[in-house]
């Protein structure tokens, strides 16, 4: 049995699934990130984050989000050529209704890059899909790591013991 699970995703009706313009293909996006990183280090933080500026992030926030900044040197401008002109708008179009597996789609209600309404409408139109709305976090889910692992083992745990129900009889 396969499963989808999407955590704070780019889905249908999210202010981030157009095709950008064309123009910005032609921006240096990982001299942008590393000049932001090395002179604006909380900025970039935040901005990749994408927490509202009241939300506290912890000493443990800023430690993950540096690393996750980190991890994505050196940038592959194919690979954010294709976010930014191919899968992000490509998404619109998707068949939502068409997916027959097992689904969960989380989302955090303050994530400033991807829309929760989206996510949830998504949730909506999977037929079966489970939403999970947690309360804040951001893009990445700041501080909600542990509710986030607990969501998915439920689950996954959930889908694997109907599974079993199924073929038991």
């Amino acid at each position: 049995m396969k499963h989808l699970a999407v955590l704070v995703g780019n889905l249908p009706g999210s202010p981030t699934a157009i095709v950008q313009p064309s123009w910005t293909k032609r921006v240096n996006r990982q001299f942008v990130v590393w000049a932001l990183r090395t002179f604006a280090p909380s900025t970039t933080a935040r901005l990749v984050a994408a927490v509202p500026r009241e939300f506290a992030m912890s000493d443990d926030d800023v430690r993950y989000v540096t690393e996750f900044i980190d991890s994505l040197f050196p940038m592959n401008p194919e690979g954010y050529n294709f976010d930014l002109f191919v899968s992000n708008a490509d998404v619109t179009n998707y068949n939502l209704e068409a997916i027959s597996v097992p689904t969960l789609i989380a989302h955090t209600k303050d994530d400033q890059l991807a829309s929760h309404a989206a996510s949830q409408r998504a949730a909506e139109r999977i037929p079966g899909a489970r939403f999970v709305s947690l309360e804040s976090g951001g893009h990445l889910m700041l501080g909600q790591h542990k509710k986030g692992r607990d969501e998915l083992a439920d689950f996954f745990a959930e889908r694997r013991d109907r599974h079993t129900e199924r073929v038991a009889s």
